[in-house]
């Protein structure tokens, strides 16, 4: 039983004591992606400032996918 209480007060000061971390988005970033020599479709993908990810692909001049 002392032990059962001993092991309660040890966590309960490492939950008190233990730093919060906060939830913070990435920073805002872009990537683009195209295949070899430039042939083929290009993927663009996108984080912004809130965590949102966006994934778009284009072939030439047409929009194959926006999300």
């Amino acid at each position: 039983m002392r032990r059962g209480i001993v092991l309660v007060v040890l966590l309960a000061a490492a939950l008190v004591a233990v730093p919060r971390l906060s939830a913070e988005a990435a920073t805002a970033q872009q990537w683009q992606l195209t295949g070899p020599g430039g042939s083929g479709p290009a993927v663009t993908v996108s984080l912004d400032a809130t965590g949102r990810l966006a994934l778009a692909v284009r072939r030439g001049s047409t929009q194959v996918l926006h999300s």
